[in-house]
């Protein structure tokens, strides 16, 4: 193409550009923007010219200062690839649709009921074995999603998940810790040392985005006036009052702090 590469340096479609870039280096520059947070990855080897910040803000000033074009891939809540029958497979809500990708090739249907997505997926319908579900399995039942719900909460859970890799990374020892999407609650969270750390879309009890610290055995003062720990469980802060990853990363380490 004849331009530099930019990304923010990190692994996954950041890497595979940065690696695009430096397989052509008479025709582009490979360069990542990080942001120097304590517990932040470091750049991918592909990166050949790195620049740090000490904010998001200003980093991605950087980007959109110095780019001339931007690529912006699909989103969206999604799956990691699995193997159905040796056919590698991912599976994503983008908007309000349905998006299969398999073999290659991708199908794209609209989100109507559980039991159009289960046909489309060639599966069944229904709660795993692990826990017993409390709402009733009506599969014929209308879906109608809100796009820009879904678009605000995948993006929550994006922060969530930036900020989850790079605690995990900074404690969770030399294999590295891949935040789980729990279906019962459709939180994404991870588990360090008996005490779960999260980011939920919301529940009953909160009925807003939020992320928590509830340390398997819950601390006796929990949900008492004045305690850190604020809720029955543990600690809860609403997503209204972090922001960005690096306030997420702040608040894992104060529980931490407090659970070790």
């Amino acid at each position: 193409m004849g331009c530099d590469i930019i990304t923010g340096g990190g692994p996954g479609l950041m890497q595979a550009a940065n690696e695009g870039a430096a397989s052509r280096p008479e025709r582009a520059r490979s360069i990542g923007v990080r942001v120097d947070l304590p517990f932040e990855q470091d750049v991918n080897s592909f990166v050949e010219m790195a620049f740090e910040h000490r904010t998001f803000f200003t980093r991605l000033h950087q980007f959109v200062l110095v780019s001339d074009a931007f690529i912006v891939t699909p989103g969206g809540i999604g799956t990691p690839t699995f193997d159905v029958d040796g056919t590698e497979r991912r599976v994503r809500v983008q908007g309000g649709d349905l998006v299969v990708e398999a073999g290659g090739e991708q199908v794209v249907s609209p989100v109507t009921t559980v039991a159009a997505a289960g046909d489309l997926l060639g599966l069944t319908p229904g709660a795993p074995d692990v826990y017993t579900a409390v709402t009733p399995l009506q599969p014929d039942r209308p879906l109608d999603l809100d796009v820009g719900v879904v678009a605000a909460l995948a993006d929550w859970l994006a922060v969530a998940d930036e900020a989850l890799r790079a605690f995990g990374a900074a404690h969770g020892g030399p294999d590295p810790v891949t935040p789980q999407l729990w279906p019962e609650h459709f939180d994404l969270a991870i588990s360090l040392d008996e005490v779960n750390y999260g980011a939920s879309p919301g529940d009953d009890d909160h009925l807003l985005p939020y992320a928590y610290v509830g340390p398997w055995a819950v601390p006796q003062d929990a949900g008492r006036d004045g305690s850190w720990w604020n809720q029955p469980y543990g600690r809860g802060v609403s997503a209204e009052d972090l922001g960005d990853a690096a306030t997420l990363v702040a608040l894992f380490e104060q529980g931490r702090s407090r659970t070790s």
